[in-house]
């Protein structure tokens, strides 16, 4: 699944498993490709492969009472969500807001130095699976301040791509984004909220961490390597990330609409 951040061999037959992996190689070196990457929910345990552990997910046990989440939900996220409520911060959600959503997205993208997705690509996933996707935003005096792409599959909702403003981040708009879709969940009847990845001690990872009891599950990207030597780039303090993303940040912001989908398609 491209641009996905697990999913592995879709397969329930652990001999079908082998064969579909066997011939995934066969095909990266016939065709001379670097590497081929699997993204593990469980490590498989082969020699061909190496495995990187730089990210993590977060699942929360969604309840039919919003209250019992409530006070798993650490202090400091609490004050948060009632911080953005004396701000008279309000939530709605709708594929309206679909424009809204993607400004907030290039913005804070360029900010973090990261090539964003086509508007294409976003309005693609709305149109294909209608009843599956949706977007919730935060709003202050008519002013869309934050947005989450969200997808709903199953039993569980899962935050695809977030964004806020970050001229408000002292009001906490996300923090209250989070907690009325964990609400939302609870009072649907949804499972599971699949809060997305996350690099391991970084600033999204102490974020996701403090909401309802959430439980950290590794995920296991393991990689063939062919034609290179090293593992590809994966986390954002290494070199060759951080030179890239000082250049990103200085360019024009329509600029980046423009040139960063052509880039990111190509990143892990």
């Amino acid at each position: 699944m491209p641009f996905a951040p697990y999913g592995g061999v879709c397969a329930d037959d652990e001999i079908v498993k082998k064969r579909l992996i066997e011939e995934a190689i066969s095909i990266v070196r016939e065709r001379g490709m670097s590497y081929i990457e699997l993204r593990n929910q469980e490590e498989k345990s082969n020699s061909d492969f190496r495995t990187d552990y730089t990210y993590v997910t977060f699942i929360i046990p969604l309840d039919s009472d919003p209250d019992i989440l409530w006070r798993k939900t650490a202090k400091g996220a609490r004050r948060a969500v009632k911080k953005a409520l004396r701000e008279n911060v309000r939530i709605s959600m709708g594929h309206e807001y679909l424009d809204d959503f993607y400004t907030i997205y290039a913005e804070r993208n360029k900010e973090f130095g990261t090539p964003v997705h086509s508007y294409l690509f976003f309005k693609h996933i709305l149109s294909i699976f209608q009843d599956q996707v949706n977007i919730q935003v935060a709003e202050k005096d008519g002013k869309i301040i934050g947005a989450k792409f969200l997808l709903f599959f199953k039993d569980r909702i899962i935050s695809g791509w977030a964004a806020s403003d970050g001229r408000y981040r002292t009001i906490s708009p996300n923090s209250l984004l989070t907690w009325e879709i964990l609400r939302y969940g609870c009072e649907k009847g949804y499972a599971f909220f699949d809060f997305g990845r996350s690099e391991k001690d970084s600033g999204t990872f102490r974020f996701k961490r403090a909401w309802g009891g959430a439980i950290i599950k590794q995920l296991y990207y393991q990689f063939y390597i062919h034609k290179t030597r090293n593992l590809p780039v994966l986390k954002r303090n290494s070199l060759k990330r951080r030179i890239f993303s000082n250049f990103w940040r200085k360019l024009p912001l329509p600029m980046t609409k423009v040139i960063g989908p052509h880039i990111r398609k190509n990143l892990p």
